[in-house]
C-alpha cells in the first residue's frame, strides 16, 4: 500500500509540475541520464528550489529540470511542490487542493 500511495504521488507531482516551482527534500543526485546508473553531475542540497524543464517529458519516475545551467534529470520521490504562487506570478494559490478516495 505504501508503494502504491508513493506511486501516486509522484505521478500527482509530475502531471502538475510544469510551470511550478519545486523543492528537494532531501540531499538528492542530479543525473545526465534518466536513471540510477546516470554519471552524478552534482548533489543538489535539501531545500533548494528547482523547476522543471517545460517541453521534455518526466521519465518514469525521473524529472528534467537546469540547474546552474546544465540538463540533467533528479528523482521525483526526492522533490515537492513549494507552497506560493506559479513562475508567471499568477495568483492561482499552489499547491491546488488535492482530493482522492482510497478503497479500504
Amino acid at each position: 500500500m505504501k508503494k502504491l500511495l508513493t506511486l501516486i504521488s509522484v505521478f500527482l507531482i509530475t502531471i502538475s509540475s510544469f510551470g511550478r516551482t519545486l523543492i528537494t527534500t532531501a540531499d538528492v543526485n542530479f543525473r545526465d541520464t534518466p536513471q540510477i546508473t546516470g554519471k552524478i553531475i552534482c548533489k543538489i542540497r535539501k531545500g533548494t528550489v528547482i523547476e522543471p524543464i517545460e517541453g521534455i517529458i518526466p521519465y518514469n519516475t525521473w524529472l528534467p529540470i537546469e540547474y546552474n545551467g546544465k540538463i540533467g534529470w533528479v528523482s521525483l520521490t526526492k522533490v515537492k511542490q513549494k507552497p506560493g504562487k506559479t513562475r508567471d506570478n499568477s495568483s492561482e494559490d499552489y499547491p491546488p487542493p488535492i482530493s482522492a478516495n482510497f478503497p479500504n
